[in-house]
This record gives structure tokens, C-alpha cells and sequence, in this order.
């Protein structure tokens, strides 16, 4: 936790009771009620104000501010804003299904992944860099792959752009560090599912996140029916 952190949250803090007044706030840097409480709660905001704190604060710029709404146990609205671009993904699902935006440099644009040719092109995070690859789906075998690491959410941001097609995080995480990535990678026609093959939980007894893949549109194409049922994508062992 750093100053950044909890700047950051108060700000939100503040501001989101104006915009929704009433709806209780699930936050990274402030002590979660008792699950006998939060269970009684229909909506809520789940935030991580700065997600990718140890990138800032080795002068990196792969940081996030991640904020989602979920009603009903069902999520409603994710966005991902990253500061040092002023770019804002965000998501929301309609009574048709789910939309996206991207706000970039004045311009507000529909969510579209570019469905890019050549090599698929894997993202890992930072900090654990190349261990996670050990997971990748089937439908990738033999296929030419590029590897980056990439910090905080950002990740899932690629994922929606169509910058990536896969995702495989093997390390436990929370639920404010993949609820807005959930709703971005839904409104671009990609996926997400926990090794047992469900969506992560984002309102339960627990606030953990199991480890899970995620993967943006071009590669959803490649997985077919795997990608439209319950079930992960089948991995290599």
C-alpha cells in the first residue's frame, strides 16, 4: 500500500456515492465487511485503485485504476482507466448483450478488436513472467506465439483491443484485480474461466480469485465450442 494508493481510493470513495448513491463499495485498501453483510447486498462497486502499485513505483508506467459494478451477483459494468495515457476501456452489458468503449485522446470509439494474422501473441504478468506459460490451451500447440509481460490490468485491456489473444494468470489473485478485465474481454467477444472451468465469483464468501485463462476474440474463433460452453479451454500438460 502507498500513498498513491490510498489518494486514489479516497477520491473514488468520495465521488462514487454521487454518482450511485446507496451502493456499498467493495475496495483493495479498506477493510471488507463480514460476508453475513455483504451478502445482503444487491449491488456493489468493486474497485482496486491502483492495481500494478509495484510498476509505479519502480518508475514504470503499467498501472491501472480498475472499477466494476455488479448487481445481483451478476456483473453490470467494468472499466479500466490507465493515468499516464488518459485512456479509459470500459463496458457495460445491455439488454442485448455487452457494449464497449474506449476513451483515448479526446475521442470516445467503439470497443472492436483488431483481428491481427501471424503469430498469436501471449501476455503474462510482470512479475511472474514466463512461469504461467506452462498452461496454454490446446488450440495453441504448434502454433508461432510472441510473449510480453505486462503489468496490472492492462492485460485484459489487450485482451479487448485484440493487442493479445491470450491470457493465463497461475497465481491466486482478488476479485478487483480481474472484475472490469471480465466485462472488457465479454464486450469484445472473448472469454475468461477459472480452471474448474466457471467465471470467477466476484460476490461470495470469498474475495479470492482462482487462477484462470482469459482470451480476446481472435482466439476465441480457434477454441470454437469450447469458447461458448462451461468449460476452460483444454490445456497442454
Amino acid at each position: 500500500m502507498t500513498a498513491a494508493d490510498l489518494a486514489s481510493q479516497a477520491v473514488l470513495a468520495a465521488g462514487l456515492p454521487r454518482l450511485a448513491p446507496g451502493v456499498p463499495l467493495l475496495a483493495e485498501e479498506a477493510a471488507a465487511p463480514p460476508w453475513a453483510e455483504r451478502r445482503r447486498w444487491r449491488r456493489l462497486w468493486i474497485l482496486d485503485p491502483l492495481d500494478g502499485t509495484r510498476e509505479l513505483l519502480a518508475g514504470r508506467e503499467t498501472f491501472t485504476i480498475n472499477l466494476a459494478l455488479v448487481v445481483a451477483g451478476r456483473l453490470r459494468l467494468g472499466l479500466i482507466h490507465h493515468p499516464p495515457s488518459r485512456t479509459t476501456w470500459a463496458a457495460w452489458r445491455a439488454e442485448t448483450g455487452w457494449r464497449g468503449w474506449i476513451a483515448r485522446r479526446g475521442r470516445i470509439e467503439p470497443l472492436r478488436p483488431r483481428l491481427h494474422q501471424g503469430a498469436y501473441r501471449v501476455v503474462v504478468s510482470a512479475a511472474r513472467g514466463l512461469r504461467d506459460l506452462a498452461h496454454l490451451p490446446r488450440a495453441l500447440a504448434g502454433c508461432p506465439l510472441r510473449v510480453a509481460r505486462l503489468g496490472s490490468a492492462l492485460k485484459f485491456a489487450h485482451l479487448a483491443e485484440g493487442r493479445a489473444d491470450f491470457y493465463p494468470r497461475r497465481a491466486p489473485c482478488r476479485v478487483w484485480d480481474v472484475a472490469a478485465g471480465m466485462a472488457l474481454v465479454a464486450a469484445a467477444g472473448g472469454g475468461i474461466r477459472a480452471r474448474d472451468g466457471r467465471l470467477p465469483r466476484l460476490h461470495g464468501p470469498s474475495l479470492d480469485c482462482p487462477p484462470f485463462s482469459a482470451w480476446g476474440a481472435r482466439l476465441a474463433f480457434r477454441l470454437g465450442d469450447q469458447n461458448r460452453s462451461s468449460r476452460a479451454p483444454a490445456v497442454s500438460s
